[in-house]
């Protein structure tokens, strides 16, 4: 019976930027890896054919058969399973290890105070745009409410133009209150992302890796 024991951890210490980098590296593998282990779903096809599941499905070419000695190809098979089995052992470690390593930082930018800088930088972007796009329709004169009123109150009244649709432009706000606040936006921004650049490059954390992802990283 073969079992599915993963590797024992390691465990390192490494600055938040390494493990940053350490994670963007491991994410790169982890379509491959899903890939690998997608054999053991239980999903089947409408019509019943479970030829997608190849969990007990090996193939040998011929060439691969250099004798007819039945231990030898009894330890060619037993290759064959041990190498399926890598692969999915593999997997499994760095998949975990990915999740691991997203826990590991995020619990790491909780305990410094970072979660909160972090979520102002990101909910901060769409606002930022949407000031920038009022700054870019500013006009230096403004049209006054009463003459858009006095240009409606016109067309009411007049006869001929009922069924015309009445289109104007209007500056609802003021161009130097948007610049003030988009100011102190992105002053902010700037002032979080110095305090996180130098939190993420001194302070450090435990995080621990499997086998497989030293192998991938380097380590």
């Amino acid at each position: 019976m073969t079992n599915l024991t993963l590797s024992k951890k390691t465990a390192f210490e490494v600055t938040a930027n390494k493990a940053h980098k350490l994670l963007e590296s491991l994410k790169k593998y982890e379509a491959f890896k899903t890939s690998s282990i997608k054999d053991t779903s239980y999903s089947m096809k409408i019509s019943g054919n479970n030829d997608n599941n190849k969990l007990n499905r090996f193939e040998l070419t011929y060439a691969s058969i250099l004798t007819n000695d039945e231990k030898d190809l009894e330890k060619l098979i037993e290759d064959e399973i041990s190498e399926k089995v890598y692969r999915h052992i593999s997997a499994l470690e760095v998949l975990e290890d990915v999740a691991d390593l997203k826990e590991a930082i995020f619990e790491f930018n909780v305990k410094n105070g970072l979660s909160s800088k972090l979520n102002y930088i990101s909910k901060k972007k769409e606002h930022i745009r949407l000031l920038e796009s009022y700054l870019l329709k500013s006009k230096a004169s403004k049209t006054s409410l009463s003459e858009i009123v006095s240009r409606l109150k016109k067309l009411k009244d007049s006869a001929f133009e009922r069924n015309e649709d009445f289109v104007f432009e209007y500056q609802f706000w003021d161009k130097e209150q948007i610049e003030t606040e988009l100011k102190t936006i992105k002053s902010t921004i700037l002032k979080y992302e110095e305090e996180i650049s130098q939190i993420n490059s001194t302070n450090k954390l435990t995080i621990e890796l499997f086998d497989s992802s030293k192998e991938l990283l380097g380590l």
